[in-house]
């Protein structure tokens, strides 16, 4: 009986997180932001245009890609090759 309270706790402690994760990423589409695809590198940028109120949002949304703004380890989503003749 004990393992089943154990198990039911770490699996509601699970869902309440799996909540919250999405309630954070629907509060931050909201706001404008896509936490999926939005680097933390990019948030930086926006204090150069006095936009540090929007930067602060931004850095609650973003994924930490280690500060790297320069394209040393950048991934994009997709590429457009054109081949012209």
């Amino acid at each position: 009986m004990e393992v089943w309270r154990a198990l039911l706790a770490h699996l509601l402690l699970a869902l309440s997180w799996v909540e919250g994760e999405a309630g954070d990423a629907a509060r931050c589409l909201e706001k404008g932001f896509n936490s999926a695809k939005l680097l933390c590198s990019s948030c930086a940028d926006l204090r150069q245009f006095d936009l540090a109120a929007v930067a602060t949002d931004c850095e609650s949304c973003c994924t930490d890609d280690g500060g790297a703004s320069t394209l040393d380890n950048v991934k994009y989503e997709r590429a457009i090759l054109e081949v012209c003749g």
